[in-house]
């Protein structure tokens, strides 16, 4: 099993055990409140368009249709996750628009972004210099930039990169960027008289 299959089966694992869908039938068959175990907020990732227009793989790529496609596929992932909300959804063009939209990350608990056209290295920076969990999604046709983010976590910087046709990726990051959200929402009860620390 790889790091992102673990994760992945710890999303699933935390999402079972902390949203209790299953479990609120049995504890309201129990007698005990319907409310239990408590449903917790959706995860939100903020999603973030880049790229002008025009560009590789040809001056009249239609960006907003390619936009309208990935819009499709993540209304489809929040129905298939259940826990998981994308909000934001800006297109940025230059790197004050980013700036701007980045200020935004705060109200969110990651940030997936498009590269949909080629040289947009500079546009990127300010999402990625923002500090927070980071995806960004690559096509093949969209330029090379995606040779230089992939250096970037060995500088620090908290980004993932899918350079990848496959749409289906999309939603194995998303599912995996539930984890920190919601281990942080996780507390452990220890009790005994043994030194938890040794155990």
């Amino acid at each position: 099993m790889n790091r992102r299959e673990f994760l992945g089966a710890s999303a699933a694992g935390a999402g079972a055990v902390l949203l209790g869908t299953r479990l609120a039938g049995i504890s309201g068959a129990a007698g005990k409140e319907k409310d239990w175990p408590p449903t917790l907020p959706p995860v939100k990732i903020h999603k973030v368009f880049v790229g002008a227009v025009g560009g590789w793989p040809k001056p009249d790529l239609d960006v907003k249709s390619e936009i309208a496609m990935l819009e499709d596929h993540l209304a489809k992932t929040e129905r298939k996750l259940g826990d998981v909300k994308f909000v934001g959804g800006e297109w940025v063009q230059s790197p004050e628009e980013a700036a701007k939209v980045a200020e935004k990350f705060s109200e969110a608990d990651g940030v997936l972004a498009f590269n949909l056209t080629c040289i947009v290295e500079s546009v990127i920076a300010p999402i990625l210099d923002a500090g927070y969990p980071t995806v960004v999604f690559s096509q093949p046709y969209s330029g090379h930039d995606w040779s230089k983010i992939c250096k970037l976590p060995k500088t620090g910087k908290k980004v993932v990169l899918l350079a990848t046709s496959n749409y289906d990726e999309i939603t194995e990051l998303a599912g995996v960027m539930r984890v920190a959200p919601r281990l942080r929402q996780t507390r452990i009860i220890h009790i005994g008289n043994d030194d938890f620390a040794k155990t």
